[in-house]
């Protein structure tokens, strides 16, 4: 998919322009942190590596980079890490339902 061809060829560079810059990544942080509330449930769209996700709290990530994705994976957070090939017409009610169907399963696990 040409949105995600970027992030699939450069995915260690991303990562690696975090990692050098630990201030601003952290900068970054911050800066969600006041912006996202600390209890719901999380889900971030164009979840990448989940860099942010992860530390965020996020309980779902949704990207279409399935290499970006594997680093999510690694990092265990979020706990779904779902590869859908957005944009779509349909992702709306797609996420809908997949949302509906993982709320629904985790209150009956509980």
């Amino acid at each position: 998919m040409p949105e995600a061809a970027p992030f699939e060829r450069h995915t260690e560079r991303y990562e690696g322009w975090f990692e050098e810059h630990e201030a601003a990544y952290q900068s970054e942080l911050e800066a969600l942190r006041r912006l996202i509330p600390t209890t719901g449930y999380g889900v971030e769209i164009g979840v990448g590596s989940a860099r942010f996700a992860a530390p965020l709290g996020m309980q779902v990530g949704i990207d279409p980079a399935g290499k970006m994705l594997q680093y999510a994976r690694d990092r265990e957070d979020p706990e779904v890490v779902y590869n859908h090939p957005y944009p779509s017409a349909r992702l709306g009610v797609e996420l809908a339902m997949y949302l509906q169907n993982r709320f629904i399963s985790s209150v009956r696990r509980r």
